[in-house]
């Protein structure tokens, strides 16, 4: 599981693009999980809203299981 922590204002274009390489990989091998600080949904750069799967203290215990995988984040510099 590949989880991306989306922050007010990341760019939608570096979200998309992990997106598509984990896609064109093995889709039936990548899965992904998008969250945020609440939970809620975050504004790319762009404006575009984005929904998550959930908050990051949930997904900080979901990834304390032993078959959990990867953390990444993409925010804005």
């Amino acid at each position: 599981m590949v989880t991306f922590y989306l922050t007010p204002g990341f760019e939608l274009l570096a979200l998309s693009s992990a997106l598509e390489v984990l896609k064109l990989v093995r889709r039936d091998v990548f899965r992904w999980r998008t969250v945020s600080h609440t939970g809620e949904a975050v504004n790319a750069s762009c404006g575009i809203s984005v929904a998550t799967n959930g908050d990051l203290a949930q997904e900080r215990r979901y990834q304390s299981h032993p078959e959990t995988g990867n953390f990444s984040g993409v925010r804005r510099r």
